[in-house]
């Protein structure tokens, strides 16, 4: 089966109803400013101007429910954006996205709310790579050296040739995506990322060369970073806005 971004039905689910303790805010992470704007409207800006999605689907929780709904609002999308309520955990939130999103929909794609800042080539990169494999996910080599530790003790030092930091967004054949979550949930089987999970139950995945600038922001030093890519970036990825 031949993918192709033009005859294909995305509908990108963006799970937001994390508290974001790390960062150490009185709000929500997505609702944290950048500009004058939350990180939120940056990352569904991102989307907005992608001919290739039909659908997205924003999961968060009840305590900013109001406050997505009115930023969704004054972005004016040209597509349909369900908000929808999350689960207490990230897969939990995704899953409540999955049966959310159109039934038509052929390709279901994944993302971390507070990721706006991927390559902009992931999406019809990663289109192409379900051609070949069950899903596929935005992620660069490692650059630093990885040590396994126990306690405090170096035990062994992991060639990092063979080793990727993965990212969002992540890409699937949306019948695989739901089965493979259908049946996580049934089996109470949790993982890390939505990849995990089809690496779990066997599925052949792959991965999409990203950039190094597409950080989570997660940690109070991680939002001044994305201040400067912002300013790097604003009149490249949101200009159309």
């Amino acid at each position: 089966m031949l993918f192709h971004a033009k005859h294909e039905k995305i509908s990108v689910i963006i799970p937001a109803a994390g508290l974001g303790t790390r960062i150490k805010a009185s709000i929500p992470k997505p609702l944290l400013l950048i500009n004058n704007k939350p990180i939120l409207w940056y990352t569904l800006g991102r989307f907005l101007t992608n001919p290739s999605v039909a659908e997205i689907v924003l999961v968060v929780s009840p305590d900013i429910q109001e406050e997505s709904e009115k930023l969704v609002a004054s972005l004016r999308p040209i597509m349909p954006i369900k908000i929808i309520e999350g689960g207490k955990k990230r897969q939990d939130s995704v899953w409540n996205g999955i049966q959310a999103a159109d039934n038509s929909a052929t390709i279901l794609v994944i993302h971390d709310a507070v990721r706006p800042f991927f390559a902009p080539t992931v999406i019809d990169d990663g289109i192409q790579l379900l051609n070949t494999y069950h899903g596929a996910t935005a992620g660069v080599p490692v650059v630093h050296t990885i040590k396994r530790i126990e306690g405090k003790t170096i035990m062994e030092t992991i060639p990092r040739e063979s080793l990727v930091q993965i990212h969002t967004p992540q890409l699937f054949h949306a019948s695989i995506l739901r089965k493979v979550y259908q049946q996580a949930q049934s089996e109470n089987f949790y993982g890390t990322d939505d990849c995990m999970l089809a690496e779990h139950y066997g599925y052949k995945l792959a991965v999409i060369p990203d950039t190094y600038e597409n950080i989570k922001i997660t940690l109070p030093f991680d939002l001044q970073i994305a201040k400067m890519l912002v300013k790097k970036y604003e009149s490249t990825y949101w200009s159309r806005i």
